[in-house]
């Protein structure tokens, strides 16, 4: 795959996202990186901008999975000695108006789709790597 391959799936990426209410996700400027030689602003190279929003896409769905919610609800009765709550409820934030609070025991099992979304982001990652970037070289959202 060239870059041009990976622009063409960004594009599909990002319209699929602003169809389903995560076009924050979609936007640029998660994938702006600063020159640290010339302090220069620039977009990321297209696999890695695919990469990267993919792996944004699988951090909004982990918190609305059910099983992310059982695996935490099990961790916090291991370290309350099953003195944690009971439930967890999710808040939209003002920019998020038309949501409504609704309990994460009543969350959608994502593990099938993120699954699939994981398998996708290892396999970009494995098409001809190329030299690691800096650590401090590109954004890491919802890391």
């Amino acid at each position: 795959m060239d870059d041009d391959d990976f622009r063409y799936l960004i594009g599909i990426v990002e319209t699929e996202l602003r169809d389903v209410g995560l076009g924050e996700i979609a936007d640029t400027y998660h994938y702006v990186i600063t020159e640290p030689e010339t302090g220069d602003a620039r977009l990321l190279e297209p696999k890695r901008r695919l990469i990267e929003m993919l792996d944004a896409f699988d951090n909004a769905m982990a918190i609305r999975d059910l099983q992310t919610y059982k695996k935490a609800m099990m961790d916090l009765n291991v370290v309350t000695d099953g003195k944690g709550p009971n439930d967890v409820v999710y808040a939209p934030v003002p920019e998020e108006r038309d949501e409504q609070k609704i309990s994460l025991s009543l969350a959608p099992d994502l593990s099938n789709l993120r699954s699939n979304l994981q398998f996708f982001i290892q396999r970009f990652i494995m098409l001809d790597p190329g030299p690691e970037p800096a650590p401090d070289a590109g954004p890491r959202m919802g890391s």
